[in-house]
């Protein structure tokens, strides 16, 4: 038998949970902030067997209109690996609120199943069996990778990450990558880097940045810099 609609929100849902989104049940759909200021309710329309992403603002700009469009539409794309997401489109206005909508389609492959990651963990199975990996482990791997870019590869990575080219993640990522000499100077620098990303847009940012599903060569490297962000008290 195959997924229902509400198989596949569930599988939205999880998947923006996991990645640290700040979420809201709204009968039956649900309400994700994107970044700060961008909420997105998510729901089906169950007469058509269609998801519905949709943003409501007052902005009466059309420029920054469209530019939100494009963020939503973008972190929607990066973290829902599984689902192909029309563009946001201004469907209505009611009174001064603008109406941005896309449909949101589950794609049918070997990699969403009812068995599927996305679902409940088996409780069978205790927490030692999954090990998340050591500081150390991360730390190896985060150098090999800084060793493996130079600068025009990692600009690359940096843009196909979405991270804004004068974000403090993005800057902090750079100034890493240009200091690394060893374990010792990669641990120094991500310290002092971590401590200047404190606002909430930044942080959000990087929270976006560390639940990408991606096998690129700074996954650990962001790893160690979310941890020492939230580690700050």
């Amino acid at each position: 038998m195959g997924l229902t609609i509400e198989d596949h929100l569930k599988m939205i849902r999880d998947t923006l949970a996991r990645g640290n989104f700040s979420l809201l049940e709204v009968s039956g759909s649900f309400r994700v902030e994107l970044m700060p200021g961008l909420h997105v309710y998510i729901y089906p329309e169950t007469f058509e067997n269609i998801i519905t992403a949709r943003f409501d603002t007052r902005e009466t700009n059309p420029d920054i209109r469209a530019a939100m469009s494009v963020d939503a539409g973008q972190i929607l794309c990066r973290i829902l690996e599984f689902a192909d997401i029309a563009p946001f489109a201004h469907s209505d206005t009611l009174g001064l609120m603008f109406v941005y909508t896309a449909r949101i389609d589950i794609r049918v492959s070997e990699k969403i199943s009812p068995q599927s990651p996305l679902e409940s963990p088996d409780i069978s199975h205790g927490p030692s069996d999954i090990a998340a990996p050591a500081p150390s482990d991360l730390t190896e791997r985060a150098m090999q990778g800084l060793e493996s870019l130079d600068a025009g590869s990692l600009r690359e990575l940096l843009d196909q990450m979405y991270l804004k080219r004068s974000g403090k993640v993005r800057v902090a990522v750079s100034r890493i990558f240009r200091s690394f000499t060893d374990r010792q100077s990669l641990e120094q620098t991500i310290a002092v880097e971590a401590k200047k990303i404190v606002s909430p847009a930044d942080r959000q940012e990087l929270q976006i940045a560390r639940s990408l599903d991606s096998d690129n060569p700074l996954e650990p490297l962001i790893e160690l810099i979310h941890d020492s962000v939230f580690a700050e008290k």
